[in-house]
């Protein structure tokens, strides 16, 4: 996430001697190199998860913007000072300090423990920014033998007045009380505006990795988490995109739904990546245009198929606009984004330097 200084804010878990912590770190996109206050720690008492590269184990992932404040979701163990916590914390990137955690767990869910979850599991990674929500999964599901009767749940964030959504149920994402994998929890705006929000989840099988029985059901949600209208032609745009592909070896691989989509024009634009683990010499990955306004694939887009493993990718332009097509000069500038954002995660997974931790606040605004 870029803000009005030309700093791209990243953010995760960082491993430390005892309790991990999540934070916030900084890159100055001007200099191409990290801020001169790199780390900024704001949710201690964390733990990383089981590492299964290229996936996530971080309780602490993704930020989202409103002015000069920026935020994310923080899941808790459930034992500790923090316990069964699921809080939402605040960086003031102004005055580079804290500015208040808030805890959303007000309907008795369990906290994260990552040893009780398949390695590499996130439970945090789906997230969308929609005006001043804030809308989160938290996943759950991914345990089903252990957490059958929690499901996930869809949490909602008012960064214009620190509190969660007015009304906000914390509703269970329909399917996944059931005894399937949960592969992702896509969360995207519904342009349509007959509901405030809609989730897309993966669903793969009682048995994750065997020959699974994939679904990839939508569902919406109005503005305190009441069921919504789903599009009928996106659910019908989402299903034909393939499900299954070869992996090369004479087996098959399933693409689920990737942790994050776009927004332009009216459009939604979808990616799906195959399960990148597997020793498979050749996978491919598909990217899906829906067109809100016809209720349908877009016109000379639709599903796009791209082959060689690839890890997808959309970038915003400079006015906050997600992009299909690029002319020459356009894509040089999302390709130096994106080298420039490839060298902060690097360098930070290398683990950039602490230069000091700045002081805890209580008030939510300063």
């Amino acid at each position: 996430m870029h803000d009005d200084q030309g700093r791209l804010w990243l953010s995760g878990t960082r491993a430390k001697p005892g309790p991990d912590e999540g934070g916030f770190y900084c890159w100055d996109t001007t200099t191409d190199a990290p801020c001169p206050l790199a780390w900024f720690p704001v949710a201690p008492l964390l733990q990383q998860g089981n590492p299964f590269a290229p996936v996530s184990h971080s309780p602490f992932s993704g930020v989202a913007r409103f002015g000069k404040w920026i935020y994310r979701a923080a899941v808790h163990l459930p034992t500790g000072q923090q316990a069964d916590r699921i809080n939402v914390e605040c960086l003031d990137t102004t005055t580079r300090t804290t500015c208040g955690s808030v805890n959303l767990n007000t309907v008795g869910l369990p906290g994260w423990d990552p040893n009780q979850f398949p390695a590499g599991r996130s439970p945090t990674l789906s997230m969308e920014v929609i005006g001043s929500h804030f809308y989160f999964v938290v996943d759950h599901g991914s345990n089903p033998s252990l957490f059958q009767s929690r499901g996930n749940r869809l949490f909602c964030f008012d960064m214009a007045t620190g509190a969660a959504c007015t009304g906000w149920r914390v509703p269970v994402v329909p399917g996944t009380l059931s005894g399937f994998y949960r592969l992702s929890g896509l969360v995207f705006p519904d342009a349509e505006g007959a509901a405030a929000v809609c989730v897309d989840t993966t669903f793969a099988g009682p048995v994750l990795f065997a020959q699974p029985n994939v679904s990839r059901p939508v569902s919406c949600f109005g503005p305190t988490g009441g069921p919504g209208p789903v599009p009928p032609g996106l659910q019908a745009a989402i299903n034909g995109v393939p499900k299954l592909f070869p992996d090369g070896s004479g087996g098959t691989v399933f693409a689920a739904l990737a942790y994050v989509a776009a927004t332009s024009n009216n459009r939604l634009w979808i990616p799906f990546l195959t399960d990148s683990t597997k020793s498979q010499p050749v996978a491919n990955s598909y990217g899906l245009c829906y067109d809100f306004g016809t209720d349908g694939p877009c016109a000379g887009v639709g599903v796009g198929e791209a082959s060689g493993r690839p890890q997808p990718v959309l970038l915003p332009d400079r006015s906050g606009r997600h992009v299909g097509r690029r002319n020459a000069a356009q894509r040089r500038s999302d390709h130096r984004e994106a080298m420039v954002a490839h060298r902060a995660r690097a360098r930070w997974y290398a683990g950039a330097r602490i230069h000091r931790r700045p002081r805890y606040r209580n008030d939510h605004r300063t």
